[in-house]
């Protein structure tokens, strides 16, 4: 009888999991708030600059200061949180492996057993 360990055949399975891209492309709607998020937050942008030449104070400078920084950083975040996969995708994707790993588990039991009654004749 021949040993199972040789039989290789969990290897052809599927194993794209490990190699496929999981940041699925953006829908119109990510597209749409990412677009809005950064159209506001240019306009906040915009208004801190408006306010800083028509009352120069340093509160105004302050606030118009902490827009200037915060502007990027909003359509950034937005952008990456557009681009990201979902919580419920991440699940599905590790059910996924762990289908996949059961396999490998149940293969690598069954040639344990067979190399055990190998050993015992």
């Amino acid at each position: 009888k021949q040993s199972g360990l040789t039989d290789n055949s969990w290897d052809d399975e599927d194993t794209s999991l490990q190699s496929e891209n999981h940041v699925p492309g953006m829908s119109r709607k990510d597209i749409a708030s990412t677009i809005a998020a950064s159209l506001l937050a240019t306009g906040g942008l915009a208004a801190a600059a408006s306010a800083m030449i028509a009352v120069p104070s340093a509160a105004v400078f302050l606030m118009g200061g902490i827009c200037a920084f915060n502007s990027p950083t909003v359509a950034h975040k937005q952008l990456s949180i557009s681009k990201s996969e979902g919580v419920r995708a991440s699940v599905n994707h590790i059910r996924k492996e762990i289908e996949v790993l059961k396999d490998q588990v149940d293969f690598l039991t069954q040639s344990a057993d067979d190399l055990e009654e190998e050993a015992d004749v």
